[in-house]
């Protein structure tokens, strides 16, 4: 004989509400892991820095699967979000956007300074790039010999005092910012090292009131800098403020 019973309908849509109310959470704790995972990915888009995103969601299951074991409502519960979270970060790497490959190459760097002094050098210089041309690493090697600043006149002549210049130019929001860095995604790194004994490094960088005109392909470019700023929470940079001023121009 059928059931009509109203109270039994009742407990019956009660206990479908209540499953439909726990797929609709699960649902939505797997797309918030899924958003976060895509950003982390987005973000840490290095291999190694990526690896931190997937280990912090294996560790969301380990925590989801320690909490399951426990026979307790309220945990199995939570070890639900654990999972569900978990899940989603690694879907949302896997899913998500990537970044564009980088093409790595090497050509040279000739840097023209204007100030402290006038002075041209040429060097290695490493290049990273994408495909559409809309992002770029620039690093010259800081073996470049430069006279940035006026020899010591109590230094033996055949002492050679010329600076150690290096400098890294990043276009793009993939990259790492330092300490300081530009609102327009445009960064400039100078190093500055002295060839005397106990002489501490120099570090200079673009801020948004440094003046910087750049024009480049993936081929090659050209940077005018001035008005850089000391990088002084640099951890090696203790050197006083130079007001370095030039051109660097590269092939890649």
């Amino acid at each position: 004989m059928t059931d009509i019973n109203p109270l039994h309908w009742s407990d019956a849509l009660m206990s479908t509400n209540g499953k439909l109310l726990r797929v609709v959470v699960i649902g939505l704790l797997l797309v918030v892991g899924s958003a976060a995972g895509a950003y982390g990915d987005w973000i840490n888009w290095h291999p190694m820095d990526a690896l931190m995103v997937t280990l912090g969601a294996i560790g969301l299951l380990l925590v989801a699967g320690a909490l399951r074991v426990i026979r307790n409502r309220i945990t199995r519960r939570v070890a639900v979000v654990f999972a569900a979270l978990g899940l989603g970060v690694i879907a949302g790497q896997i899913l998500g956007p990537s970044r564009p490959f980088l093409m790595h190459g090497e050509g040279t760097a000739t840097v023209t300074l204007d100030s402290p002094t006038t002075a041209t050098g040429t060097h290695i210089a490493t290049c990273a790039t994408v495909p559409d041309g809309t992002e770029l690493q620039v690093s010259v090697d800081q073996n470049l010999r430069l006279d940035v600043v006026a020899d010591d006149p109590s230094v033996p002549a055949d002492i050679d005092q010329r600076e150690f210049f290096g400098a890294s130019i990043t276009v793009g929001d993939r990259w790492r910012d330092g300490v300081l860095s530009r609102s327009d995604d445009i960064d400039l790194l100078v190093l500055i090292s002295f060839a005397l004994a106990d002489t501490p490094e120099t570090w200079m960088v673009a801020t948004d009131a440094s003046d910087l005109d750049i024009t480049w392909t993936n081929a090659g470019g050209t940077l005018r800098f001035a008005g850089l700023s000391q990088g002084t929470d640099y951890p090696t940079s203790s050197g006083a403020p130079i007001d370095i001023r030039g051109t660097i121009t590269w092939t890649c």
